[in-house]
């Protein structure tokens, strides 16, 4: 039977092919709760981030006291260096997570294909 395209297009937008990579990936729960706890942290900084620059301007400017803009700037270095730590240990986790995963997926490969008899 002929595959139309409307079947090829279901096919690229089904995940359950990755279902099939769920067992490889618990074997790294720490990794994968390190990758999360990184992105929900990037997200959170980075949504936040604009929401204190807004503030600094509104707030800031008007203000006689000087050491509002200071103590703002302030805060914004630390969310800038936040963001970045995030972005890094999210990069970091999620590359030696889906390294891993590629690595022991070669590994149950290789030892089942060696398990075959040479006639296959």
């Amino acid at each position: 039977m002929a595959h139309t395209s409307g079947d090829a297009d279901e096919r690229r937008r089904s995940l359950k092919p990755l279902r099939r990579l769920f067992p490889y990936i618990t074997r790294y729960r720490k990794m994968v709760i390190g990758a999360v706890v990184s992105l929900t942290v990037a997200a959170a900084t980075t949504l936040a981030l604009p929401l204190a620059v807004r503030r600094m301007i509104d707030h800031g400017f008007s203000a006689s006291d000087s050491s509002f803009i200071a103590e703002y700037f302030a805060m914004l270095v630390v969310m800038a260096a936040l963001l970045a730590t995030a972005s890094a240990s999210r990069y970091y986790f999620v590359i030696t997570l889906g390294e891993r995963v590629v690595a022991d997926i070669r590994s149950d490969v290789f030892r089942h294909v060696t398990t075959l008899s040479p006639s296959f």
